[in-house]
């Protein structure tokens, strides 16, 4: 042996040596398995045996304190390049997320565009020019609708409907129902999102014809053309219309039961009604 390999040889003798006699390293049992290294607690859906949080290995080099600033580090590394990419997005197409946001209860498309995106996922410019393509359809359509909404709303003068709504709910009518002109008239529930609205029914058809909050009129696309006028006819003189009703029908224009009384059948309307009514 030369004198080149024999120092070469103390070279590797001493690392040797210095990897035996250092203390080692130390470890930090797996909490998840405690230190067996073998998957514990339910079905494990990987098809083995091994922990998933060692993987199998039964301890960790690093200790939990290491661990969770890794965890932190790594999870605040993922929350910027997401923020990066909503940015991104928000510089080209301004409003979109949070516009996508909005509408993720009930449009599919936009609340899975939204998902990818809040996960961190390769969202294509593709996917974002027909995310607002369809932003622009859906803003389209609301604005016909406004407007369709604006051309059937009327102003009507309600004071003397509402006075006798009023008084039918002060004398203990839970449920008032008025009748005239053919139309059913009742109040909104107290505790709904329509609440002190007065919806408005054709009576022949069953058919709902749109609703009257405050002084005005706000009728739906298939409303019948005469009901407007007819809810004039009401507002002008709303016992009038209720006589006119009952003495037509037969039917008590408040209750809705038959008329059968002599004189609540000349009047046109049962004297309870009436005065529960204030007519």
């Amino acid at each position: 042996m030369t004198d080149f390999d024999a120092f070469i040889s103390s070279l590797a003798n001493d690392k040797i040596e210095a990897r035996t006699s250092a203390a080692p390293k130390p470890t930090y049992t797996c909490g998840q398995c405690g230190g067996t290294g073998l998957w514990s607690g339910g079905t494990n859906r990987h098809g083995n045996d091994k922990c998933l949080a060692c993987k199998g290995v039964g301890h960790f080099v690093k200790s939990p304190a290491d661990r969770q600033k890794a965890r932190e580090a790594s999870a605040n590394r993922k929350a910027a390049a997401i923020q990066s990419t909503i940015d991104g997005i928000e510089a080209k197409y301004p409003g979109m997320i949070a516009y996508m946001r909005d509408i993720a209860g009930w449009n599919d498309f936009a609340r899975d565009i939204l998902g990818n995106i809040q996960r961190g996922f390769y969202v294509s410019d593709k996917a974002l020019a027909a995310v607002s393509s369809m932003i622009v359809k859906i803003e389209a359509t609301r604005a016909a609708k406004a407007a369709a909404a604006a051309a059937n709303t009327k102003t009507v003068d309600l004071s003397r409907i509402r006075e006798m709504f009023d008084a039918a709910v002060s004398n203990g009518a839970k449920k008032p129902i008025y009748r005239a002109e053919g139309l059913k008239i009742s109040l909104a529930p107290a505790n709904g999102r329509n609440a002190g609205a007065l919806y408005v029914v054709e009576i022949e058809h069953d058919a709902y014809q749109g609703k009257i909050e405050g002084t005005s009129y706000k009728a739906v696309r298939e409303a019948a053309a005469g009901t407007y006028d007819a809810l004039l006819r009401i507002a002008a003189d709303p016992m009038k219309a209720a006589v006119d009703f009952g003495r037509a029908t037969g039917i008590c224009a408040c209750c809705g039961k038959e008329l059968t009384n002599g004189i609540s059948i000349e009047l046109g309307i049962g004297p309870i009604c009436r005065t529960k009514w204030g007519f």
